[in-house]
C-alpha cells in the first residue's frame, strides 16, 4: 500500500489540471482530497446563505472578499493537513494572496504543475473570453497574467512538473514518481 508522508498541495494557472491531479493523488495514496475554491463558496454559503462559486463571489463582491474566504479556507485546510495527510488544490490566482500562501506553507509540500501558455489559454477561451481578460487584448492579458503567476509559483513550489499538454495520468504518476524519489511518499 502506498503511503504519503506529507500533505501536498497542487498550484498552478487556471485549466492546468490541478483538480483532477490532486483527486488522482488522492485516491492513488487513498488520503482525502480538498479544493480551496470548493472550501471558499462552501464558507461563504455558510456565512451569507447564498450559493456563488469562486468566479461569482469574485465578481459580486470584489478582490478583497474573495481573497478573505480564500484564506479562511487555506486556514481550515491547513488545519486538516495538520492532524493527518492529505492533498488539495489551489485556486489558479492564490499565488496572488500572500496571506493564504503564509497559512499554507509550513504545512504543505507546493507542486506546480506549469502548463505552456498557448495550451491553457486555448482551455480558458473554449467557453468564451472569461471576465478577467478584455475583450480587446485578451491574449496579451494572458500572456501578462502567466508570465507574473508562473513566476510566483516557480519559486513558491517544491516540485515542478512540465505538463507539455500530457494526460492526467501521466502527470500524476510523474508526481508520484518524484514524491517517492524524494522521501515523501512510499
Amino acid at each position: 500500500m502506498s503511503k504519503l508522508y506529507n500533505s501536498v498541495i497542487i498550484t498552478g494557472l487556471k485549466h492546468c489540471g490541478k483538480s483532477s491531479t490532486a483527486a488522482l493523488l488522492s485516491s492513488y495514496f487513498s488520503v482525502p482530497f480538498f479544493d480551496t475554491d470548493d472550501e471558499a463558496e462552501q464558507i461563504y454559503y455558510d456565512e451569507n446563505r447564498e450559493n456563488l462559486n469562486s468566479r461569482e463571489i469574485y465578481r459580486r463582491n470584489g478582490r478583497t472578499v474573495f481573497e478573505d474566504y480564500e484564506l479562511k479556507a487555506a486556514v481550515k485546510i491547513k488545519d486538516r493537513a495538520d492532524k493527518s495527510s492529505i492533498i488539495a488544490a489551489a485556486g489558479g490566482g492564490i499565488c496572488d494572496n500572500i496571506e493564504a500562501i503564509a497559512v499554507l506553507r509550513n504545512s504543505f509540500m507546493f507542486i506546480y504543475i506549469k502548463e505552456e501558455a498557448d495550451i491553457l489559454y486555448e482551455r480558458i477561451i473554449r467557453k468564451g473570453i472569461p471576465a478577467f481578460l478584455s475583450k480587446t487584448s485578451p491574449y496579451k492579458d494572458f500572456l501578462d497574467l502567466y508570465k507574473k503567476r508562473s513566476t510566483i509559483y516557480d519559486k513558491l513550489c517544491n516540485i515542478c512538473i512540465k505538463a507539455e499538454g500530457r494526460s492526467t495520468r501521466q502527470i500524476g504518476d510523474e508526481i508520484i514518481e518524484k514524491l517517492m524519489e524524494e522521501g515523501h511518499a512510499r
